[in-house]
């Protein structure tokens, strides 16, 4: 596979500033729509159960900030610390992420699943505020904008919203970030910086790579944590998350059947 070459690199970094303000005004605007704030202060729900996954090229560009705020040690460490917790749940170790077994992949999915959506983000500090919210992935910016609330946020209802019934943003500048995600998802192709992580995994590759290969050789990292994949960019816009919801719905049904 090729490597990223710098034009290409600084080229991606431009659009993902153009995304991230898409992001940004966005959520302002929905905000003054409906009249409450789209996200509470030191709240953390969402980061309390997810850990995103991100493209080697948003990692990139939160090492880039990581550096230029002077954070690379500390979220270093909590970034070694998440890859060294051995979390009761998962149990495969010693799996190569290249090497992966084909009997082995539906219980590592479930570790990988449980890692994803039920442990929190160690970029989730103890005031509930983000290590690196100037430079969080995609996914976290489209959480309530773009997207429906996740489950569990508190932000109270706004303007013509109900339990039922949550505004999103929409419009020109929505129709804007999709071009652009769209863009970045052409010019990178081919590319290696396509490949998804989780966000922890990612950061720490780039900023300890010499510890985190030893970490793999000596199997002290739970494989889950570690499989990567040529992924999406994350649920992004409400009618991905409808089929998510779709798909989850037709899989309780036949479980409760069965």
């Amino acid at each position: 596979m090729a490597e990223p070459n710098p034009l290409g690199m600084v080229a991606s970094f431009s659009l993902l500033d153009k995304i991230f303000a898409g992001f940004e005004g966005a959520a302002r605007d929905l905000q003054a729509a409906i009249g409450v704030p789209i996200c509470i202060s030191n709240c953390g729900k969402c980061c309390e159960v997810n850990v995103p996954l991100v493209r080697d090229i948003e990692a990139k560009y939160a090492v880039s900030w990581i550096l230029g705020n002077g954070l690379v040690d500390k979220v270093a460490e909590r970034c070694e610390g998440w890859l060294l917790d051995r979390m009761s749940a998962l149990t495969s170790y010693g799996i190569k992420p290249g090497a992966i077994p084909e009997g082995l992949l539906p219980g590592l999915r479930e570790e990988w699943d449980y890692v994803a959506h039920r442990t929190p983000c160690p970029m989730l500090l103890e005031d509930k505020s983000c290590l690196i919210y100037g430079a969080r992935p995609m996914v976290c910016r489209a959480a309530g904008v773009t997207t429906a609330m996740p489950v569990g946020c508190p932000r109270p209802l706004g303007y013509g919203e109900s339990l039922t019934s949550f505004a999103r943003a929409g419009g020109p500048g929505v129709e804007e970030i999709k071009r652009n995600v769209s863009e970045l998802l052409r010019t990178a192709e081919n590319q290696t910086w396509l490949i998804s992580s989780f966000l922890p995994t990612a950061l720490y590759m780039s900023l300890r790579p010499q510890k985190f290969a030893a970490y793999i050789e000596d199997s002290k990292i739970a494989t889950a944590k570690i499989m990567q994949t040529f992924h999406n960019l994350g649920i992004l816009w409400q009618d991905q998350l409808n089929e998510v919801w779709d798909m989850q719905q037709l899989t309780d049904r036949k479980a409760i059947k069965a």
